[in-house]
């Protein structure tokens, strides 16, 4: 999606951020957002994300810096760049910008095992961030999942969404997390089946049980199997019907269609392999 042209980003960025872009690459997009890879003339990177202004989307993008800053020392997170103002967010009438150092590394599209049980590691460490050092109101998993009995777990800092979109990868190892804007608070099993779920989409001729099995082994505490099993499902099923409800957005019905069989076929082996 362009939701602003190369020249006037250049611009921007050289005005707030002091930043003169001698290249300006697209490197990820979705509906409401897109993120630039931009190099200077002294070949410092950067990586600059424009979406369209919302309330939501300025709190998500708020919490999003706050809890990266926070966890810097936990995980490599991104390092955000404040603007002429002294802000991390550039926020106009219809965008917003938000400019970090980049990460070297590419999200990890074929996925394994390796990169996924280092998925679990990297959530253990951010769970074991005391809550009380986040000096912001986070949602519980329940505005999300609601009607699963969580009784006798204890409620952690979770990421949200720690998907293989959210990882940066190089040679197999994990070299960065971004995009906390789904942080929430709430039961460990919550992102691990996350991180399950959405890894096994992306693995080959892998069994689902292989998948959740290699997370929670790699996590190395406590897990409770069955917990992990209903969120794997109840992700899975968030998943097809956000896709069901997302026909509008798919300029080629037939993308959409290819995206809800998928979904539909993922929902069915998922339910079926943890019953």
């Amino acid at each position: 999606m362009n939701l602003i042209s190369k020249e006037d980003l250049g611009i921007l960025l050289e005005y707030e951020y002091g930043i003169k872009a001698t290249l300006i690459d697209k490197s990820a997009w979705g509906f409401t957002s897109t993120a630039y890879y931009v190099r200077d003339g002294a070949n410092r990177q950067y990586i600059a994300k424009v979406a369209m202004v919302s309330e939501e989307k300025l709190a998500k993008s708020q919490k999003d810096i706050l809890l990266s800053t926070l966890l810097h020392g936990v995980v490599n997170t991104p390092n955000y760049l404040r603007n002429s103002q002294g802000e991390y967010l550039t926020v106009g009438k219809e965008l917003l910008l938000k400019v970090a150092d980049y990460i070297e590394g590419t999200a990890p599209f074929d996925m394994n095992t390796k990169i996924l049980e280092q998925m679990a590691i990297t959530l253990k460490k951010i769970h074991c961030f005391p809550l009380a050092d986040v000096n912001y109101e986070l949602r519980g998993y329940e505005s999300v999942l609601q009607g699963i009995d969580v009784k006798g777990s204890e409620t952690k800092l979770l990421h949200g969404d720690l998907t293989p979109s959210n990882v940066i990868v190089a040679d197999n190892v994990i070299k960065g997390v971004i995009d906390m804007e789904d942080s929430l608070t709430g039961p460990v099993e919550y992102d691990l089946a996350v991180s399950a779920v959405f890894g096994w989409f992306r693995m080959k001729n892998i069994p689902f049980t292989k998948a959740l099995d290699s997370v929670k082994n790699a996590y190395d505490g406590k897990v409770s199997q069955s917990l992990l099993n209903t969120f794997a499902v109840e992700h899975t099923r968030r998943y097809l019907n956000h896709v069901k409800n997302s026909k509008e957005n798919y300029k080629d019905e037939s993308n959409w269609q290819d995206d809800f069989n998928f979904a539909q076929k993922a929902f069915e082996t998922i339910s079926q392999s943890v019953s």
